[in-house]
């Protein structure tokens, strides 16, 4: 929406300039935002002499940002400006037909999509009574009381729109269309509901302090916001927990209704609706998340075509990101998630066992869709390779890329042909990742003596992705974008960063590795191999010689039951105090014709590269032992580990010198797939804090002008002297 400049600039001179800093910056950014200029501005700064400086000016104008929300940032200034003492009234919206309608470009029986027309149905306006109705009248469930106090409190513009508009992000046509009202003696914003005689008030300054209801509502059962949503038979329907969500969605050209905190209502509903299909999405919270996996697996129980979404970190829920972004990057937010709603299923067609053989044997000998030879790894399976933290498997991986990558073997696994990788990582940065590529080949030429042809070769055939924003079902999605014709394997590193789930919950794990996971590949014809963590290497040689490692892994054992290969990292000291490691194949390892029953490596003190050891070094001679105390101190230590590996995770959603607030840091952690438990999450935290991943502060002067915020979480940054650039090879690090 263009705004008058006149009028902005009205707005801007109604402030005084004489203000400190950090109020004229705000105010020069929601200037700059409302479109207004820098000559202006720097004509308003120096009104106030003392504090004038031209360069300065330039400077801080040129560094700020826009909001992305001219509405808003015009609503502030307003806002601002009338505060001063001056008034000036809010812009009126036209009132013309189509501002009864839902701006959404869905069509249905001849109106917008979204909203019935404000001449329908039980939805008619009528004139409000002398001296109006409370909301103690309506609050009963009478539907001409109701009716009244919608009329009511939709004519306090001013402070409608203040709400919805500058507050909240929304234009003034939906605040008009959807008829959104205030009540100013109880400070609440009034939201009827389309094609229902019901509304619902949402007591503003709840949203702040946090005590108290935020919501009231007529006596009655609850119906559905804007269930006329479900009507039409052309798009996909956003089901959301709040009535803003759903109405910044349908503000942005979507179709929303809400339903998750109403499931029986909504399913009724969905059931008999003829949507294409539904997309729940889930506050950033743990409430979020379970609510909309919940509604997810009762719509395809009852046959409805429906995914899940979560919203990223940074952003709680909906309509932060129309606030925060704007309403373009809610849009393409929108058509991303339709994009990518769920297929339809297909079922498998049965064929005869001789049918199976007779392909087989049509096809020869030779599987096309075998990357490791004697079909160790194949096209269209999975695997896993795992090891406790701090033995190197980033390294590892990195070696098995760059050998695989130029067709050459790499400690007993031979691939058929070159291979073409996608190597997608969420734990190192650029830098670790230049220090391990240098360090391998480095190795590789000076150890190995291979040709720099073949090195420069197999740095072509591996590509990297770096992300820490996709788990769950967005991963999935991810992978559909970023798969191209020609990569044969897909290594993911690490399965925590990506699952998006409790990892200890069989029914989550095998609904990502089965059910997406497992049909991706065959679709796109790729294998996978997930880099995991285990709890302890030591524990199978303290407790128990046959222990099997492959179920020694965190979280369920449905994730070595679904692997069709795995790789086992094992670490162990010999009797000079030096580590080795053990590379075993529970998993099709018999395959691999070894001659040994693994293979025994270790750490290059030259380079970050690993070598193979002819024969396995003697152990060094056990510290304690196995009692029963020390096998309880030992379950003990594995929890620990397992927390601070958590933690570890944890404080890499922050870059050094980031922060963002508390209550944003525990959305990430629970958006991650770290944790959804309450009382594990502080824990986690707790233990940051104590090792000095990130530190609690309280917020600086600018940050305490967004509502709401109490305390910041920031990464520290390295000191000076960690900074500097190191000559290639690197070494190892701890």
């Amino acid at each position: 929406m263009m705004h008058d400049q006149a009028l902005i600039k009205q707005y801007l001179f109604a402030l005084s300039a004489d203000c400190d800093r950090t109020e004229w910056i705000n105010i020069g950014g929601a200037f700059k935002s409302a479109g207004g200029d820098f000559e202006t501005f720097d004509q308003w700064s120096a009104t106030a002499p003392q504090k004038y400086n031209a360069a300065d000016c330039r400077t801080a104008w040129n560094s700020l940002s826009l909001s992305g929300n001219p509405d808003g940032a015009a609503g502030l200034l307003r806002k601002l400006a009338s505060s001063s003492g001056k008034y000036f009234p809010p812009a009126e919206p036209p009132r013309t037909q189509q501002a009864a309608m839902c701006p959404s470009p869905v069509m249905f029986q001849g109106n917008s999509f979204g909203v019935l027309p404000l001449s329908s149905g039980n939805f008619r306006p009528s004139p409000p009574p002398a001296g109006g109705v409370s909301w103690n009248q309506a609050k009963n469930g009478d539907p001409e009381a109701i009716r009244s106090y919608i009329n009511d409190t939709e004519q306090n513009k001013e402070e409608t729109f203040a709400y919805f508009c500058e507050h909240r992000g929304l234009s003034p046509e939906t605040v008009t269309a959807f008829r959104l009202g205030f009540d100013p003696a109880d400070r609440a914003a009034i939201i009827p509901y389309p094609g229902e005689v019901y509304c619902v008030r949402r007591f503003i300054d709840q949203e702040t302090d946090g005590h108290g209801a935020k919501y009231d509502n007529p006596k009655g059962k609850k119906p559905v916001f804007n269930a006329v949503a479900l009507q039409q038979n052309t798009r996909p329907v956003f089901v959301c927990e709040g009535q803003i969500d759903a109405l910044s969605i349908i503000d942005a050209g979507g179709v929303a209704c809400t339903g998750l905190n109403e499931p029986g209502t909504f399913i009724q509903l969905a059931t008999a609706s003829q949507a294409p299909g539904f997309i729940a999405v889930g506050d950033l919270d743990e409430h979020g998340i379970k609510s909309a996996d919940a509604l997810k697996e009762k719509l395809s129980a009852a046959g409805k075509k429906c995914k899940t979404t979560i919203m990223l970190p940074g952003f709680h829920d909906v309509n932060s990101l129309l606030r925060q972004n704007g309403r373009e990057a809610l849009k393409e937010w929108i058509t991303k998630e339709e994009n990518q709603l769920e297929p339809e299923e297909t079922i498998a067609q049965a064929v005869t066992l001789r049918e199976l053989q007779e392909k087989i044997n049509a096809e020869g000998p030779s599987d096309p869709n075998e990357l490791i030879k004697n079909r160790f790894i194949c096209k269209g399976g999975a695997g896993v390779l795992a090891a406790e933290t701090g033995c190197g498997k980033s390294s590892l991986v990195m070696q098995l890329c760059l050998h695989w990558g130029a067709g050459l073997p790499c400690f007993g696994l031979y691939p058929t042909r070159p291979l073409k990788i996608l190597l997608i990582q969420a734990e190192n940065d650029e830098r670790d990742l230049q220090e391990e590529i240098t360090g391998v080949c480095w190795g590789a030429a000076n150890i190995e003596l291979l040709a720099i042809p073949q090195i420069d070769a197999a740095k072509e055939a591996v590509r990297i992705i770096s992300d820490s924003t996709h788990a769950g079902d967005n991963f999935v999605h991810m992978l559909e974008e970023v798969l191209e014709p020609g990569i044969d394997l897909i290594i993911c590193d690490p399965l925590f960063a990506f699952a998006g789930c409790d990892l200890s919950n069989q029914e989550k794990v095998s609904r990502f590795l089965r059910n997406q996971i497992n049909p991706l590949l065959k679709h796109y014809n790729v294998a996978a191999l997930f880099v995991h963590h285990m709890a302890k290497s030591s524990k199978g040689v303290l407790l128990n010689e046959n222990f099997n490692q492959a179920y020694n892994y965190h979280g369920s054992a449905e994730i070595i039951n679904w692997a069709r290969f795995a790789l086992v990292l094992e670490r162990f000291k010999d009797q000079s105090g030096n580590f080795f490691f053990k590379l075993s194949a529970p998993k099709r390892g018999r395959r691999l014709g070894w001659d040994k029953e693994a293979k025994y490596l270790r750490w290059c003190d030259r380079a970050i590269y690993w070598e193979e050891l002819d024969a396995p070094p003697e152990l060094a001679a056990p510290s304690e032992a196995v009692t029963p105390e020390a096998r309880a101190a030992q379950r003990e230590n594995d929890k620990r580990r397992r927390l601070l590996d958590d933690a570890t995770r944890a404080a890499e959603i922050l870059k050094p010198g980031e922060s963002m607030t508390a209550a944003d840091f525990r959305r990430a952690i629970i958006g991650r797939g770290i944790t959804t438990n309450k009382s594990r999450l502080e824990t986690i935290l707790a233990i940051c804090i104590e090792n000095g991943f990130i530190i609690e502060r309280e917020p600086t002067k600018e940050e305490k002008t967004i509502p709401g915020i109490k305390k910041m979480i920031e990464k520290p940054a390295p000191p000076p002297e960690q900074m500097e650039f190191f000559q290639s090879p690197q070494v190892w690090g701890d």
